[in-house]
C-alpha cells in the first residue's frame, strides 16, 4: 500500500498480540482484525509483536533475530515498522510523539477478535459459534475478506518467498501435488463447536488421497502437520510420494509453539513455509485450523475439502449414541466419584443428581430464557427454581430479589441477556446492579463503569437503571432509579425512556456476568508490590478515570455541598486525604469471612497511617488532614493524635462491625455522604487509601492525585519526597 505521510494529527494503532496461547496464524488473524479496526477509525496500523503478549510470552519471539517478531517474517503493514515510530518519537524535530500512539484495551482486542461480526474468523467461534447460514457460504465470506486484506497489507519477506519457490522448484517439478494439512497436538482442547475441535486422524484422509492419486497417478503429496507420528503413518501408506518441509514436530499433545525447547524463529518460519507451500498445491485436504485457512487466503482459487466439516458434524446415529450412552455414562461416573469422595456431603450428591444431568442443564438454560418470553407457566417455574437456588446458597433477601427479577422480566418481555450469538438487533445496554444485593454505593458505581465499558466495546448505548427495590440507597418518594438521584444519565437517555422503545432492542447482563466484569487486567490485584503491580494499578485507574470523566456527571446540589465544605475547611491549605475502612470489610452479611488474600480483606488500623501522616506534617506544618471513614472509632483516634489539623464530614458512621449501608432508612442521605467523602478525598493534594472503593473512585475523579496504597507493606523510606507539592 502507499506510504501514508505522518503528521502531528496522525493516530497510530500499535497492533499487539491478543493472548499468548495461540498459534502463528492466530497471531496473523489478530493483525488482520486490528487492521480492520484501523480502517474503520482512520488509524495507521503498526505491528509490534514483542517478547510478551498481554498474558504471557510470545511463542515465536527470538531476541537474536530482533525485538519485533512481525519483522522476522513480514514487511511493515503500512510502511512503518515499530522501530521507525520509536525513532520518530525520539527525534524532537519530528511531529510524532507518544500522544499519537493508541493501544487497544485488552477486552477491546478480545471483542475485535471474537465479538465483532465484521471481523475475520478462521472457523466459527465467538460471535459465529452457532452459524445461522450455510457453512460453505460463511467460509467463502471470511476468505474473501481475508484475501483482500492480505493483498493490501501483508507481504511476506522476500527471502522467505525465495525459499518457498526453491522448495517448489526442487520437489514439485511437473507433478500434480496434493496438499494435506493434519492438525494434532492440542486441537482436541478447543472449546468451540465439538465437531471442529476433533482431531481427524490420517486414516480419514486416506480415501481422499487415494481418489486424487487415481486421477493423477504420478501425484506427490505435500504433508504439513505438527505431529511426528502422522508423518510416519502417511509415509508408510504412500512410500516415495510424501514431501515435508517442517523439522520441528511434536510427539505429544503439547503444541510445537508451546514447547520451551527449540528455535522460536524457526518454529514460526516452518509453519509459514508450510502454509505458503500448501497454497501452491493443486488441491488441499485440510482440517479446521488456521494453517489450512491461510493457504486459501493466500490462494483463493485453490480447491479444498475440510474433513472436520465432512466428518465432524454429528449425524442421527451419533446424536443417539451421545443421548443414550455417552451422557448417561459420564453422569453416572461423576456421581459415583462424588459419592466416594469423603469431603463431599450427601447434599452435594443430591444437588448434582438434581441439576447436573446434561439434559437437565439444557432444560435449565432454556427455562432461564423463558423469563423474558410470553410463556407465563414456564416463566413462573423459572422464578420458583431461582428462589430455591437463592435460598440454597443462603443469599440475602431471596424473595425480594426474585420478585424484583420477575417484575423486570415482565416489563422487558422480548428483551434478553446479552451474548455474542444473539447480539443482532440489540441497541441499548440496560445497566443494572441487581447481581449483587449487598453492593455498597461505590461497588455499584464500579459495576456501572464496567458495564459502560462493555457497552462501548460491543457498540451499545448504555442506560443505567438501578430500579431494584432492595437497593440500599433507595428511599420512598425519591427516583425509582437510584442512579438518577445522584447522577445524570450517562448518555443523556433516562431509564424511563427505555420503557418506550422496542424491548427486542434492549439487552442486559446476567447476574453472574455483572459480577465477572473488571476494568483492568483482572478483578484481583497482585499481592506483591513491585513494578508490575504499579503498572496493574496504573492501567486500572487510567480506564476508570477515563470512563468517569467521560460519562459521570454528578447532580449540582451534591457538588455544591462539596464546594461549601472545601471552602469552609480546606481552602488555602495543603491537604492530605486519608480513607480508613472498618465495619464489614472482612466479613459478609451472614458473618462469614470474605474470600481472598488477607492483604486485601484485613482492616488497616489508624496506627499504620501515622508514620505517613507525620511525614506529611513534617513537610507541611500548616497542612490539613481530611479523614474519611465508616468507623467512628477511627475518626476519634485520628483526631486525638492530630487535633484541630483534622477535619471530616458529619457523615453517618458505625461503631460496630455492621456496615453503615444497612437496609434501615435514609438511603439517599447515606449515598450523598459517601459520595461527598470521595469527592473531597479527590480534591486533596495527596491521598492515602486502604483497599476500598471509596478511595479508589476518588482517584478516578482526580487521576493526577499522588496515592499511597496503605494495604501493601510499605516503608516510609520508600516515599522520600512523596509529599512535595509539584
Amino acid at each position: 500500500m502507499q506510504l501514508q505521510e505522518l503528521n502531528g494529527e496522525s493516530k497510530i494503532l500499535v497492533i499487539r498480540i491478543n493472548h499468548s496461547n495461540a498459534g502463528f496464524f492466530a497471531y496473523l488473524t489478530f493483525v488482520l482484525n486490528q487492521i480492520l479496526y484501523c480502517e474503520e477509525y482512520d488509524l495507521v496500523p503498526v505491528v509490534y509483536f514483542g517478547p510478551w503478549s498481554i498474558d504471557g510470552p510470545n511463542a515465536y519471539h527470538d531476541p537474536i533475530v530482533g525485538n519485533n517478531m512481525w519483522d522476522y517474517y513480514f514487511e511493515p503493514v503500512a510502511g512503518y515498522t515499530y522501530s521507525d515510530i520509536q525513532a520518530f518519537i525520539a527525534n524532537p524535530d519530528h511531529p510524532i510523539t507518544e500522544e499519537n500512539l493508541i493501544y487497544l484495551e485488552d477486552d477491546v482486542m478480545s471483542y475485535v477478535h471474537g465479538g465483532n461480526p465484521n471481523s475475520i474468523y478462521n472457523y466459527p467461534y465467538g460471535y459465529y459459534t452457532d452459524l445461522e447460514e450455510d457453512a460453505d457460504h460463511w467460509y467463502a465470506r471470511q476468505r474473501k475478506k481475508a484475501h483482500a486484506l492480505i493483498e493490501k497489507y501483508v507481504h511476506v519477506k522476500k527471502e522467505l518467498l525465495t525459499e518457498t519457490n526453491t522448495f517448489i522448484e526442487n520437489h514439485f517439478a511437473n507433478n500434480k501435488v496434493l496438499g494435506v494439512h493434519i492438525r494434532g497436538t492440542d486441537k482436541g482442547c478447543a472449546t468451540e463447536a465439538q465437531h471442529l475441535s476433533k482431531i481427524i486422524p490420517p486414516a480419514k484422509y486416506f480415501p481422499h488421497i487415494d481418489e486424487f492419486i487415481q486421477e493423477q497417478p504420478e501425484a506427490k503429496i505435500f504433508l504439513a502437520t505438527d505431529q511426528a507420528q502422522f508423518v510416519k503413518q502417511v509415509r508408510a501408506k504412500y512410500p516415495g510420494r510424501v514431501l515435508t518441509q517442517s523439522t520441528i514436530l511434536s510427539d505429544s499433545q503439547v503444541n510445537v509453539f508451546q514447547k520451551e525447547e527449540g528455535n522460536n524463529y524457526q518454529k514460526g518460519k516452518e509453519v509459514l513455509l508450510d502454509c505458503l507451500i500448501l497454497s501452491r498445491c493443486s488441491r488441499l485436504l485440510k482440517c479446521t485450523s488456521a494453517v489450512g485457512e491461510y493457504a486459501l487466503y493466500f490462494n483463493p482459487a485453490l480447491s479444498s475439502l475440510d474433513l472436520n466439516e465432512l466428518y465432524g458434524r454429528p449425524n442421527f446415529s451419533r446424536k443417539m449414541k451421545t443421548l443414550f450412552i455417552i451422557e448417561p455414562y459420564t453422569f453416572m461416573r461423576d456421581a459415583v466419584r462424588i459419592f466416594r469422595n469423603p469431603s463431599k456431603s450427601s447434599s452435594a450428591l443430591f444437588w448434582f443428581i438434581l441439576t447436573d444431568y446434561p439434559r437437565l442443564r439444557k432444560f435449565s438454560d432454556w427455562l432461564e430464557s423463558t423469563q423474558f418470553s410470553h410463556m407465563g407457566f414456564w416463566r413462573s417455574l423459572y422464578f420458583l427454581k431461582k428462589y430455591i437456588s437463592l435460598v440454597r446458597h443462603k443469599e440475602e433477601i431471596p424473595l425480594q430479589q426474585v420478585k424484583q427479577m420477575a417484575a423486570h422480566a415482565i416489563k422487558r418481555k422480548g428483551a434478553g441477556y446479552y451474548s455474542s450469538r444473539n447480539a443482532k438487533g440489540k441497541k441499548y445496554l440496560e445497566i443494572r446492579t441487581d447481581g449483587d444485593p449487598q453492593a455498597a454505593f461505590f461497588a455499584q458505581f464500579l459495576y456501572v463503569l464496567q458495564q459502560i465499558r462493555f457497552a462501548e466495546i460491543n457498540h451499545l448505548i448504555p442506560v443505567v437503571n438501578l430500579d431494584h427495590s432492595y437497593n440500599y440507597y433507595q428511599d420512598k418518594g425519591s427516583q425509582v432509579n437510584v442512579w438518577e438521584n445522584f447522577f445524570y444519565p450517562v448518555t443523556g437517555m433516562s431509564s424511563s425512556e427505555l420503557d418506550r422503545v422496542d424491548p427486542k432492542t434492549i439487552t442486559f447482563l446476567s447476574r453472574q456476568e455483572q459480577r465477572h466484569l473488571f476494568l483492568g487486567k483482572g478483578d484481583e490485584p497482585p499481592v506483591t508490590y513491585d513494578n508490575s503491580t504499579k503498572e496493574w494499578w496504573k492501567d486500572q485507574r487510567k480506564i476508570g478515570a477515563r470512563l468517569t470523566q467521560q460519562y459521570i456527571r454528578i447532580r449540582p446540589e451534591i457538588l455544591s455541598k462539596v464546594d461549601d465544605f472545601y471552602l469552609k475547611h480546606l481552602q488555602g491549605h495543603t491537604v492530605l486525604g486519608i480513607h480508613l475502612r472498618g465495619t464489614d470489610k472482612s466479613t459478609r452479611f451472614d458473618g462469614k469471612p470474605f474470600e481472598g488474600p488477607e492483604l486485601f480483606t484485613r482492616i488497616v488500623p489508624p496506627e499504620e497511617y501515622f508514620p505517613f501522616i507525620d511525614k506529611f506534617f513534617d513537610q507541611h506544618p500548616e497542612g490539613k488532614l481530611f479523614a474519611a471513614s465508616d468507623q467512628s472509632q477511627f475518626i476519634t483516634t485520628i483526631a486525638e493524635r492530630y487535633g484541630d489539623r483534622v477535619t471530616h464530614t458529619r457523615a453517618t458512621r458505625s461503631s460496630t462491625e455492621k456496615a453503615v449501608f444497612d437496609r434501615s432508612g435514609g438511603g439517599y442521605n447515606k449515598g450523598v455522604e459517601v459520595l461527598i467523602d470521595s469527592l473531597l478525598l479527590s480534591k486533596s493534594d495527596f491521598l492515602i487509601k486502604c483497599m476500598s472503593n471509596v478511595g479508589e473512585v476518588a482517584v478516578y475523579f482526580n487521576p493526577d492525585i499522588p496515592v499511597i496504597d496503605i494495604f501493601y507493606p510499605h516503608s516510609i523510606e520508600d516515599f522520600e519526597g512523596f509529599f512535595k507539592v509539584q
